[in-house]
């Protein structure tokens, strides 16, 4: 038997369920986190709050941006009276950060503009990368965005 209740905040056992709230530990609350979201980017800021649909609300939020060894730490424009709100259905990972430990020392910040620029040219470099695979008849190019060295059949 499920841990699960059958009526979940008035909707039926059919409707579909939200994560349990123990999922996401109060251990993290006020604390520095970074969060991991499904399209890759990197937020990180003060821990305030939850709610059992996983969204979390980060204050002094911003985006941790890193390409090979840049990084640039960018303000969000999204943040409202000093809060970022980020939805439980797009966080993949969530950590304690600690904010006085530095990052290693081979990374260097660099500007807004840099960091823009450099994933610019990182994304340029994996079309081309993609491209010439599909050319050259490598891979299956329907295969390509799952393939990884640790998966090769």
């Amino acid at each position: 038997m499920s841990h699960y209740p059958t009526m979940y905040h008035g909707m039926s056992r059919f409707a579909p369920r939200d994560p349990p709230p123990e999922l996401l530990t109060t251990s993290f609350l006020d604390k520095e986190v970074l969060v991991l979201t499904q399209d890759g980017k990197q937020y990180c800021g003060l821990l305030c709050t939850f709610d059992h649909h996983g969204n979390l609300v980060l204050e002094a939020a911003f985006e941790r941006i890193i390409v090979g060894d840049l990084y640039c730490d960018i303000k969000l424009d999204k943040v409202v009276n000093g809060f970022f709100l980020i939805r439980g259905n797009e966080v993949c990972l969530i950590g304690q950060m600690d904010m006085d430990r530095e990052l290693p020392q081979h990374m260097r910040s660099v500007s807004e503009a840099e960091i823009r620029k450099a994933q610019k040219v990182e994304k340029e470099a994996n079309d081309l990368k993609r491209d010439m695979m599909k050319r050259m008849g490598f891979l299956d190019f329907d295969d390509y965005d799952n393939w990884s060295p640790n998966n090769q059949a």
